[in-house]
């Protein structure tokens, strides 16, 4: 339905004089269906309705409107679902009022930590329920770490709950060394600069993300105990493997026209309703009409049928893999070193793409 615009249905046997009719009046109508022998269908603009009522009670002519959507209409439409979208309203407040509110704290530990103390510690930087952007994290931390026993603490918000993982010092538990450089990837070490410290990784050597790459420590000649702590300095290289999967259909349907084309000429009157049989099962329509009536609205059509059929065709991975290594290229940085793609049938009309980017970057 159009704004603005109303539908109205005609019994009459006469649709050419009602059309004349209303086109001497100067009401313009879109969409012009019949229906049966007796039934005309059509549009209209809201403005044209008292004019269009007026001619159809003086031809006598039975009539009904089908939908009437002008502004009177959408206001009093409106007006009755007033309450529902008040309430709709307030349901979207809530929702997203709950979405930023905190009510729990969740302790996540790693042995020879007090639960109880924990939360305690928590608690003296929040009140809970509280808003996100109300909770200060870095003082929930430094609270936490001011426990005895306590050597890590990271908060963070999870939904409607604070997680705080713990861990505890002990006898047990050995600190990474705060002054230690350490990898920020799963990577294969390729450079190493090293200006201070101890180099503790080689090129070629696996490094996991968190693994020591230059120590602080400075080792004796036989290795047997330290000389001294130092705040290392230098840069370490490697290689990283960003991945990409999707699955995509093996096969897609794809339509074609065959070459096969025919053509009907038609001449209408106004703005009627063509009528016509598709001469193939299987066909794209293209119409192309022009008015040529000097006194009654004629207009001369050209309707051309052109044959279509549908193949089935394998999909091109090249350029879904091109999309998948676009995607990479986004959260990569560095140098691109080579690309590899691989394919598997996994069932059900589908392939998984593998597609994998070995970039040479700063790990440090």
């Amino acid at each position: 339905m159009k704004v603005n615009f109303m539908r109205i249905s005609v019994n009459t046997t006469k649709r050419l004089r009602l059309i004349k009719n209303l086109a001497d009046a100067g009401v313009v109508l879109k969409q012009v269906e019949n229906q049966s022998d007796n039934v005309i269908k059509f549009t209209i603009k809201s403005s044209d309705k008292q004019k269009t009522f007026a001619i159809l009670k003086k031809l006598c002519y039975n009539y009904s409107v089908e939908w009437d959507c002008g502004f009177k209409s959408l206001l009093s439409a409106l007006k009755m679902r007033l309450g529902v979208a008040i309430g709709a309203l307030i349901a979207v407040v809530f929702c997203v009022l709950v979405s930023q509110t905190v009510f729990f704290v969740k302790i996540i530990k790693v042995e020879y930590v007090d639960d109880s103390a924990v939360k305690a510690a928590v608690m003296k930087s929040i009140s809970l329920p509280a808003l996100r952007n109300n909770i200060d994290l870095q003082s929930i931390r430094k609270n936490v770490l001011s426990l005895d026993g306590i050597a890590m603490c990271e908060a963070e918000i999870d939904g409607n709950n604070i997680v705080v993982r713990a861990i505890g010092a002990s006898d047990g538990y050995d600190a990474p060394a705060q002054n230690d450089i350490v990898s920020q990837y799963d990577a294969i070490v390729t450079k190493v600069i090293a200006k201070k410290g101890t180099i503790t990784k080689k090129p070629g050597d696996i490094v996991k993300k968190g693994d020591v790459l230059i120590s602080g420590e400075i080792m004796s000649s036989d290795g047997a105990g330290v000389l001294e702590k130092v705040q290392p300095e230098g840069e370490v290289w490697g290689k990283i493997v960003y991945r990409a999967n999707a699955a995509v259909p093996s096969t897609y349907v794809c339509k074609r026209r065959t070459g096969n084309v025919r053509r009907r000429f038609f001449v209408t009157y106004g703005n009627l309703r063509l009528h016509y049989d598709k001469p193939f099962d299987s066909c794209d329509v293209e119409i192309k009409s022009s008015a040529f009536g000097l006194i009654l609205p004629l207009r001369y059509t050209c309707v051309t049928f052109y044959e279509t059929a549908f193949e089935e065709t394998e999909t091109d991975t090249g350029g879904e893999a091109e999309e998948l290594l676009s995607d990479i290229k986004q959260r990569a940085s560095g140098r691109l070193l080579e690309t590899k793609i691989m394919t598997e049938n996994i069932g059900g009309g589908y392939t998984l793409l593998r597609v994998y980017a070995v970039y040479e970057s700063k790990i440090s």
